[in-house]
């Protein structure tokens, strides 16, 4: 009889968790429903990436250009100072 109680209470515990975790998700699906924002397309949040960070292509100008600040950081990574 012992066992028999045993088993119940423990199968109580688990239905009540479960219980839980789908009002929980009950909770997030109306609240996400209700919501007037609507999520922004791949398109839009890698423009609003571009925007915050912008990139510059690499180019055989740009690498004649930053020469210079390339040996510089090439020698500070040796040890060596830059005249800076």
């Amino acid at each position: 009889m012992m066992a028999l109680s045993e088993i119940f209470s423990q199968f109580c515990s688990k239905v009540v968790v479960l219980l839980a975790l789908l009002l929980i998700q009950l909770m997030l699906l109306t609240k996400k429903l209700r919501s007037d924002t609507r999520p922004i397309t791949t398109t839009q949040y890698l423009k609003l990436l571009e925007r915050k960070n912008p990139t510059t292509c690499f180019t055989k100008r740009l690498r004649q250009e930053d020469a210079e600040c390339r040996c510089a950081y090439l020698n500070s990574k040796k040890g060596k100072r830059s005249g800076t």
